[in-house]
């Protein structure tokens, strides 16, 4: 997928995320809303799910030591 940067957010929203279902189920609405790109959304998206994992291992691990 090719953006180009003088693009304003709303014009690549309809053309590059409106056209890929994937894209626009996971980011459309965040993207158009917040103006972040695609590799920020998917950032934020793995760094929430580390954080997921982290707190998830954590548990694991507070529950075994018991």
């Amino acid at each position: 997928m090719k953006v180009k940067i003088m693009k304003s957010p709303e014009k690549i929203y309809k053309n590059e995320v409106k056209s890929n279902p994937l894209l626009d189920s996971l980011f459309g609405q965040r993207l158009f809303k917040r103006s972040v790109t695609v590799s920020q959304a998917i950032e934020q998206d793995a760094q929430k799910l580390a954080r997921n994992i982290v707190s998830d291992l954590n548990q694991v691990i507070a529950l075994s030591a018991h």
